[in-house]
């Protein structure tokens, strides 16, 4: 299944950035720029090929009775954005009752432009004491990587310095969606 997903991504013209073989037990996945829904697809195909099994948090509505299952295989969790339910907790929780667990979040919350990032992801690696990995797509060089750790300091200002000089080079889908500002 791996070739598979190697092949697709070769095939559509992506390349490696570069990632680490393993970047920790347990780490939280930035995904950034996310302007367009192929977004999901290259980083799904990306992550496979390298044989990574990712989780990740996504708008209950997906999880429609005819496609939950195809979202479920491909690591969902669906969450309900439509009442507050401490997601960060939950997902701590999560973290913690597993001994080995990637979590991929796309920070921006939407494909549209925001005026800054949604924090919890922040949270969740302070509370549960692990890195963050800073992932990317590049399109204009049509490459997709892990390039940067991060470990949170606890000081947000600081640490999200780090993450947007990180993103300040990489070329979104649709640049006009994407703040380079996440804070």
């Amino acid at each position: 299944m791996i070739n598979l997903f190697g092949f697709l991504f070769k095939f559509l013209g992506w390349s490696d950035g570069g990632s680490p073989e393993k970047v920790a037990p347990k780490y939280i996945v930035v995904v950034a720029p996310h302007t367009s829904n192929l977004d999901f697809v290259y980083g799904i195909l990306y992550a496979y090929q390298l044989g990574f099994k990712i989780r990740y948090f996504a708008k209950s509505q997906l999880f429609h009775w005819s496609t939950a299952w195809f979202f479920k295989f491909l690591g969902g969790i669906p969450v309900d954005r439509t009442k507050k339910n401490n997601l960060v907790s939950q997902a701590v929780e999560i973290i913690n009752s597993q001994e080995n667990l990637i979590i991929g979040i796309a920070p921006e919350g939407t494909r549209k432009r925001t005026n800054k990032w949604k924090t919890g992801f922040y949270y969740m690696a302070v509370e549960a004491n692990i890195p963050i990995a800073l992932a990317y797509l590049d399109y204009k060089e049509k490459k997709a990587g892990i390039g940067k750790l991060v470990y949170p300091s606890g000081d947000i200002a600081k640490d999200f310095k780090i993450i947007e000089d990180f993103y300040a080079t990489i070329q979104p889908r649709y640049p006009s969606l994407y703040n380079k500002k996440i804070i």
